[in-house]
């Protein structure tokens, strides 16, 4: 995917994920650095807003998981306070991060070698919830440094 052109969803995801930095860049520099993932991996039918089955959010964990542990991804955005209740168990949570009094969470995977996998839910870019008030907290998600090992969330101890 080199991300030219397209839907406004594709130019949502690289201008709220990569910011200033990818403005007036070819989409393909960001598209190059970051992967996208359907969680559901088989078509949702019925039309536009009909949610999966209860045995495709089944199936689309272990598969999540085992794409997880194989592109070791830095940061995870989840995209949909729905697919959020259906993400796997995280092994940690940190502290909130408030930009602005906008809220997200900040929790993480720990991948097979101890390193962490910080993952965040927001609703969907195209709401106007994100374009108001929740672009400035994903940002803040994207760029802060917490370290592999999260020794730079502000914790006393991390697990």
């Amino acid at each position: 995917m080199n991300g030219d052109g397209g839907s406004r969803f594709w130019n949502r995801v690289r201008y709220r994920l990569g910011g200033e930095e990818f403005r007036g860049k070819p989409a393909n520099v960001f598209w190059s650095q970051v992967a996208f993932y359907n969680f559901i991996q088989s078509p949702v039918s019925g039309g536009a807003r009909v949610r999966p089955t209860g045995d495709q959010w089944a199936v689309a964990a272990p598969a999540f998981l085992e794409v997880l542990m194989k592109l070791r991804p830095d940061r995870v955005w989840i995209i949909g306070r729905e697919l959020w209740r259906h993400i796997p168990a995280r092994q940690g949570k940190g502290p909130d991060i408030t930009v602005e009094g906008a809220t997200i969470p900040l929790e993480w995977f720990t991948l097979e070698d101890g390193q962490k996998a910080f993952v965040t839910a927001t609703p969907h870019p195209a709401s106007s919830l994100f374009v108001r008030e929740l672009a400035p907290a994903l940002a803040e998600f994207v760029h802060r440094e917490f370290g592999t090992d999260g020794s730079n969330l502000g914790l006393a101890s991390v697990a």
